[in-house]
Formats: structure tokens, sequence, C-alpha cells
């Protein structure tokens, strides 16, 4: 539903990746519940994005900038990994920010917040 009218029209949606395999699971009273990995964005009507919570990318979604300041990071690290994790999100008024989580190992683990323009941002590391 639009929050105004014409081109500063804002839209407010729920989206998910079908194809996607990240799950969120929680507790409900005595339940675990499932579900695909959901995140919610504002749009406005010109296709510029407000805000979007931060929610998982592909690695070739991302800025070729940020895709070699995530290369050039990398080399610094330990190498070998179980999994590498890409998230994508904006705050409102904010530009969007590209997270890489690199686990190594159950109890090691870093990550790294890049701009669009390959500028790291924040980076945090636990061995």
């Amino acid at each position: 539903m639009s929050l105004y009218k014409g081109d500063s029209a804002e839209y407010d949606l729920i989206a998910f990746a079908p194809d996607s395999s990240a799950i969120h699971v929680q507790r409900v009273d005595a339940a675990i519940v499932s579900k695909l990995w959901s995140y919610h964005l504002v749009v406005r009507a010109t296709g510029e994005i407000v805000r979007e919570d931060r929610h998982p990318i592909l690695k070739n979604a991302l800025p070729v900038a940020a895709r070699k300041a995530y290369g050039n990071w990398r080399k610094e690290l330990p190498r070998g990994e179980l999994m590498v994790e890409w998230f994508a999100g904006q705050q409102e008024k904010g530009e969007r920010l590209f997270l890489v989580r690199v686990t190594r190992s159950a109890v090691e683990a870093y990550s790294a917040t890049i701009k669009a323009d390959g500028t790291l941002v924040q980076v945090d590391g636990q061995d």
C-alpha cells in the first residue's frame, strides 16, 4: 500500500527468495517453526530503495568494488573456510551496505561490512 501519491509514493513490501535455502527458525511455545528467510523492504515509486532489512544475497549480486574489497580483505585471513555468507541491507537515509561472514569452524568466524564503493566500514574477527 502506498503511503504517498506520485513519485514520492512509498510501498511496504515483504520479500523472500523462493530459490534460497536460507531459513529462519524460532521457538513458538512448545513448537519449533521454520520459514523461508523474508525481509522488509520500502521502495519509492521511482524504484529507489528507502530501507531494507539485512538479508542474504548471492556473491554475484555484489557491486564490483565491494567484491574487490572482499578479495583484498580475505587475503589477510587464515586459509580455509566452512562457509561464506553475504548479506545486504540499508537503513533509512543511509546507503546500502554489504556484510560478509566467513566461518572457519564452530568457534572461529570473521566478518566485514563493505560499502558499494569498496570502502571497508567495519571488520570483526573472533578466534
